[in-house]
């Protein structure tokens, strides 16, 4: 295949058919017209793919000087090719003109861009209806005839070899997934809700027949799933381990470098705040449609059994339905500033205990040890200075004539209740 000698490009930067393209071979020279070499080449290309599937060694397109911005038109919206900066470089793009935007390029080290910008207001009635996006991955299983098997629409991996110290006191990171959602600093946001990542998981009603075949529920149904598997021991933080957990939440100012830097804008001397709440579980069921708005309206119902579930059985497909969790504690409150913990009241119309012991659980082994200075096994609300806490196998049974409402009591299996007010 002879090397093709593309001269200096006109102003425009483009070669109309009838332009001549000069081809060399050895002493062999000869002058083709632009339409005709292309013809030539895009069916050699064609029958070489065709054939082999690789690459074609020895066919170039070299643009004089420099530069080795070599591109492809189609029509008059898309351009691709090399050279994006016309200054040598190696790397790929792809050129939508209307857009004035490259929505994917490739650099000169092989890393992917995928490159969308809204710059226009929409003529829409509102804000949710024009969405847009850098990358929209569509996957189907089954949708035009019955199949089998798994499917995920995008699946990304991180590979771990061999990784070495970098010897400055940091340490290389990895991950399968990052995102990152900011807001420009310098510019006007108006009307508008901002999260790092919105999931919505749907199932169908169980029991529809549709082409004498009865629709099941699901075996697993769940909004996120992690699974971690650790074969070093994280649990005892301090220097060199920062810990392991299955879930992480953390806010927290950003550091001096961080702020000099953020690309949105400079963010010294502005101050984070704190959030409402790190973890928050809410919601209602119900029939579709607009009627039921909270779940103190008239037809909502449960949003779930429980707001929160350490272990009790099951909890993962990973895991048998039934099989048991085991934690070394159930749970742990610390660093606050105020309460530990508050119970509000229920729902109007409800009046459900604030906190229930279940038989099995003695009430004597909440709280202080056996033997311990007070022996208290709860303590609630304020109490005068030296006063003793409140120890719950002092409490009074139910029924008992010094009860008032705001109390506690146990009942004659142990269980511990509060007596509404």
């Amino acid at each position: 295949m002879p090397d093709i000698k593309i001269p200096q490009l006109p102003a425009a930067g483009t070669l109309a058919d009838d332009d001549l393209l000069l081809l060399t071979q050895g002493n062999t020279s000869a002058k083709l017209p632009f339409a005709a070499v292309v013809s030539h080449i895009m069916g050699g290309v064609m029958d070489a793919l065709g054939s082999s599937g690789s690459p074609i060694a020895g066919l170039h397109l070299s643009p004089a000087g420099d530069s080795r911005r070599t591109s492809v038109t189609f029509g008059n919206e898309f351009q691709m090719g090399v050279d994006i900066g016309s200054n040598g470089g190696e790397g790929f793009f792809l050129y939508h003109s209307a857009s004035n935007a490259h929505p994917y390029t490739v650099d000169d080290l092989g890393r992917s861009q995928f490159w969308w910008r809204n710059n226009a207001p929409s003529d829409d009635a509102n804000s949710y209806a024009p969405v847009g996006w850098a990358v929209n991955v569509l996957g189907g299983n089954g949708i035009t005839a019955p199949a089998t098997g798994t499917l995920m629409s995008h699946r990304t991996e991180c590979a771990i070899g061999a990784i070495l110290s970098a010897g400055n006191g940091t340490r290389s990171e990895h991950t399968a997934n990052y995102n990152v959602t900011y807001a420009y600093k310098g510019l006007i946001q108006e009307d508008w809700n901002l999260w790092a990542e919105d999931c919505i998981v749907m199932d169908a009603p169980a029991g529809d027949v549709i082409g004498g075949r009865t629709r099941d529920a699901p075996n697993w149904f769940v909004g996120k799933s992690v699974r971690l598997h650790a074969f070093n021991d994280l649990t005892a933080l301090g220097p060199g381990c920062s810990g392991s957990f299955g879930i992480s939440l953390v806010t927290r100012p950003l550091t001096g470098e961080e702020a000099a830097l953020d690309p949105t804008g400079s963010r010294v001397g502005d101050s984070t705040r704190p959030l409402l709440a790190m973890f928050s579980a809410a919601g209602f069921s119900g029939l579709n449609g607009d009627t039921i708005q909270s779940g103190t309206d008239a037809g909502a119902g449960d949003a779930a059994v429980y707001g929160l579930r350490i272990g009790g059985g099951g909890g993962s497909v990973y895991g048998t339905y039934d099989a048991r969790s085991r934690f070394r504690f159930g749970g742990l409150l610390a660093d606050w500033r105020e309460e530990g913990l508050r119970i509000a009241a229920p729902l109007p119309g409800f009046s459900g205990p604030g906190l229930v012991i279940e038989p099995g659980c003695d009430p004597s082994l909440i709280g202080d040890v056996e033997g311990s200075v007070s022996e208290a096994t709860l303590v609630i609300g304020p109490r005068a200075a030296g006063a003793p806490p409140l120890s719950l196998r002092s409490l009074p049974l139910q029924g008992d004539s010094v009860l008032k409402p705001g109390d506690l009591y146990r009942t004659a299996d142990g269980t511990v209740k509060w007596m509404p007010e």
